[in-house]
């Protein structure tokens, strides 16, 4: 299995404003290492949909988050979602609480949670 990371889980830093979904996606990419970025390899992506943790998001939001789905995320989802993790995702790893560090940021700077996991 790959161990490259192909898949992200981001936001845009607070100095940093793209309109475009594409370039948004790009500067997720090209900035895998920054702290508002959360890169996945194929592996990973599949062992939190085996976990749930994409069907938890899913049930609060209005849109199916998984394995082949890219999403932008927005303001009370947000929250919704974080707040979910916290108290309903037991297994709390690295990359979980990256999760929740991204999306804490998200609120605090108003900024939408990209996911590209398609």
């Amino acid at each position: 299995m790959n161990k490259t990371p192909e898949y992200c889980f981001f936001c845009l830093p607070d100095d940093i404003n793209i309109d475009d979904y594409s370039e948004m996606l790009q500067w997720g990419y090209d900035h895998s290492e920054a702290a508002t970025v959360l890169s996945l390899t194929q592996e990973q992506l599949d062992y939190y949909h085996e976990v749930g943790l994409w069907d938890l998001m899913s049930d609060h939001t209005d849109y199916m988050i998984g394995p082949s789905d890219s999403n932008v995320i927005f303001d009370e989802e947000i929250q919704n979602i974080r707040n979910a993790i916290v108290k309903e995702v037991a297994l709390k790893d690295m990359n979980i609480m990256k999760m929740i560090e991204i999306l804490d940021y998200a609120m605090l700077h108003e900024k939408t949670v990209i996911m590209n996991f398609g």
